[in-house]
């Protein structure tokens, strides 16, 4: 490997998520209060139905946004919420009656429901509730984009009673604030289908038809009220679950309607599901077809869970769990676990967040089969040093796909080969390794020639160059080392970092590997960092780093085209980027389009400035001879100044496809001809120059090349 110098450098699944403001998540007449998480959404955007996930209860549509939309009809649906019933004195939900609190962000999982490529999840609790029941729910929702599952989300829920007493029975259903059409329907009841659907009589606004089907379970209640009987106390949305009202309504009015199911047993610690679909379709027949499809597609099985027997051999045992079920022990459960461990020799043993990075939307008991990245677990023992300790698992409670490794200091186990691991007392930490065995393709297009900031969104099988981008000048990359403020050249590539390559053609190449779905980064001292992306890209307007406001946001991209950086608040997978660091520290960023956690922005940067300058360093500078004979480019052309707008002195790059006659020349605003470069024959490949515009004043200048018969001109921009 080698150092380069930077160029001269002188003066920027889901389609779509969402954060409400917390002021806008309240219910009228509620006294603000503050979330740990801010109520947010993702959009199911893959067929027919736009349809929208909240963490909060709600789906469908939120006041103040409006996601429900079916072939484009604008709003025929105004608000949809999760109703949990107890009894008459505890209902959670209703309405637009926001009683649930967020525990979580949207954030998208890998379906276990064949062929459902779009698949979220959020986790939220009823503490919002007047007579809060005290259930953690788990909301999931899945969508397809072929036919014929194009016109309905399935909505699945696991509601778990946290409480120390059993439930006896429990209802959940949907209520839907429909405005077909605007607002004059006609609501109706399929018994067979447990569906309740909505139409607007006479179809002169909208001619769907819209609805939510049963799915789990048998229906315990189905009602339709109209507006003006809006009523959400506990006792009167508790009758509405458990009884049903006309199977069609005679009148035509602003219905609302709330179909549930139950009842259901939850003892104390344990978890419901219940499922849903909410379905549109072109008439009564084609909804009632599409809830016929919706049911047929009940696989989904509960999250996986593998339970751990531990034990020392003065015959004290005790079990722990890890995976996604949302009853596994792999995090702090408040009244099971504790915040750290007794001290030794007492016997005990229990799982461990690391403290940073504490990305509270990706808790591991939400990771869900199929995993499409590396985990560890982190099991803490203490026992005494002269005793064994003993760990007993099932094989067939791991997850098919993967390789499952438990670690103990130098030793490993195959969980998958064996079903116990007896180790010295003196261990304290055992490490449960899951490696994914799923893979993913990054496709890059480079529509030019020049440099292109790069990364990897998968970790390849080979990491050289010349295997990833074979079109690379020399088969080598280049990466910023920050302590030395020169550019490295490389063979082989990393994941989660940024690269330079250069390109003397447009090239097209595709890469293999398992998905990155975060990318954790340590910065030992100030400077500027080349940084890569995780797979699905990642928001970066509020960066999180260890510690607070050490990390400047937005970063910076580099566009090819131009020649010049843009400011970036989003990182985009495949790409590579600039960030500033203001001080030693880690970070962590979380892909498919997760949002990071809230970190403090440093507001002092002035002296970060002044060492570093306020933008990044340009690209590494290399000689046509660095380049590979097979590297000749098969085109001319003139590339866009760097940097631009300039300061003095800019950098001008021109390609020949074969040795010619150069000429460049460049001229003001006027036409009149201010600079001339000597005239010479020139070889085929990358050729670049510096002008020193320095006796020249402020304005526009046009840069001409002739080389034989090809002639191009660009424009630059001199500020001083």
């Amino acid at each position: 490997m080698r150092t380069v110098k930077p160029a001269i450098w002188g003066t920027l699944f889901f389609a779509f998520a969402g954060t409400l403001h917390p002021a806008a998540a309240e219910s009228p007449g509620r006294a603000p209060r503050i979330h740990a998480v801010d109520v947010h959404y993702r959009l199911h955007d893959n067929n027919r139905m736009i349809f929208a996930a909240f963490n909060d209860g709600s789906i469908g549509d939120r006041a103040p946004f409006r996601y429900f939309t079916f072939d484009g009809m604008y709003k025929p649906l105004f608000e949809g919420q999760l109703v949990v019933g107890k009894s008459p004195a505890q209902v959670s939900g209703g309405v637009a009656a926001h009683e649930y609190l967020p525990q979580s962000r949207v954030l998208p999982f890998a379906s276990d429901l064949t062929g459902f490529e779009q698949a979220c999840q959020a986790r939220f609790t009823d503490g919002e509730a007047d007579h809060p029941m005290g259930i953690s729910v788990l909301q999931r929702s899945y969508s397809k984009s072929s036919d014929p599952d194009r016109e309905y989300v399935i909505v699945e829920y696991w509601i778990k009673n946290t409480t120390a007493g059993d439930f006896p029975e429990i209802y959940a259903g949907l209520a839907m604030d429909w405005d077909v059409g605007g607002g004059d329907n006609l609501a109706g009841y399929d018994k067979t289908r447990q569906l309740a659907y909505m139409a607007e009589p006479g179809s002169s606004g909208d001619s769907h038809y819209y609805g939510v089907a049963v799915l789990t379970g048998n229906a315990s209640g189905y009602a339709a009220w109209m507006r003006g009987d809006d009523d959400n106390s506990d006792s009167v949305m508790f009758g509405r679950m458990i009884h049903f009202s006309n199977d069609q309504e005679s009148s035509v009015s602003d219905w609302r309607t709330l179909v549930s199911a139950g009842p259901y047993a939850v003892p104390a610690g344990d978890s419901v599901r219940c499922v849903f679909a909410v379905l549109g379709g072109d008439n009564l027949d084609d909804l009632k077809a599409s809830a016929d499809m919706a049911a047929s597609k009940l696989v989904i099985r509960r999250p996986w869970r593998c339970a751990l027997t531990v034990s020392d051999n003065s015959g004290i045992s005790m079990s722990r769990s890890f995976g996604g079920d949302p009853d596994a022990t792999d995090g702090f459960d408040a009244g099971f676990d504790r915040q750290a461990p007794p001290v030794p020799p007492a016997f005990y043993s229990c799982f461990q967040i690391d403290a940073f990075p504490n990305v509270l939307d990706q808790d591991i008991r939400d990771w869900d089969f199929p995993p499409v990245e590396a985990v560890d677990w982190n099991l803490t023992i203490n026992n005494n040093p002269d005793n064994m300790t003993t760990i007993f698992w099932n094989p067939s409670d791991l997850p098919p796909q993967g390789d499952f490794m438990m670690c103990v200091g130098s030793y490993r186990r195959n969980m998958r080969g064996t079903a116990g691991f007896t180790f010295s007392g003196a261990y304290n930490k055992v490490i449960i390794q899951y490696r994914p065995l799923v893979t993913a393709t990054a496709s890059y297009a480079f529509t030019k020639p020049g440099w292109h900031m790069v990364s990897l969104p998968v970790v390849p099988q080979d990491s050289s160059v010349a295997v990833l981008f074979p079109g690379a000048s020399g088969g080598q990359a280049y990466i910023w080392d920050a302590k030395i403020r020169y550019y490295i050249s490389v063979t082989k590539m990393a994941p989660r970092k940024g690269y330079w390559i250069h390109l003397p053609n447009p090239a097209a190449c595709s890469v293999t590997g398992a998905p990155l779905t975060k990318v954790a980064a340590s910065f030992p001292e100030q400077g500027w960092y080349m940084v890569g992306s995780p797979a699905g890209g990642v928001d970066f307007s509020n960066p999180k780093s260890n510690p607070e406001g050490q990390v400047l946001s937005p970063a910076f991209g580099w566009e090819t085209v131009m020649g010049s950086y843009f400011s970036a608040g989003n990182l985009d997978e495949k790409q590579g980027y600039w960030i500033a660091v203001k001080g030693a520290c880690d970070m962590t960023v979380v892909g498919s389009g997760g949002r990071l956690g809230k970190g403090m922005q440093s507001s002092d940067w002035e002296p970060f400035y002044r060492e570093y300058g306020n933008t990044p360093p340009g690209p590494p500078e290399i000689s046509a001879v660095e380049q590979n004979k097979s590297d000749a480019p098969s085109e001319y052309a003139l590339l866009q100044n760097f940097p631009n707008p300039f300061n003095a002195q800019t950098k001008i790059t021109y390609i020949l496809a074969e040795a010619s006659p150069v000429e460049l020349r460049i001229f003001d605003a006027r036409g009149s001809l201010v600079h001339a470069f000597s005239p010479a024959r020139r070889e085929a490949g990358t050729h670049t120059v510096v002008w020193d515009a320095a006796d020249r004043p402020s304005g526009m200048y046009l840069v001409e090349l002739k080389a034989g018969s090809f002639r191009q001109m660009i424009k630059c921009l001199l500020l001083k």
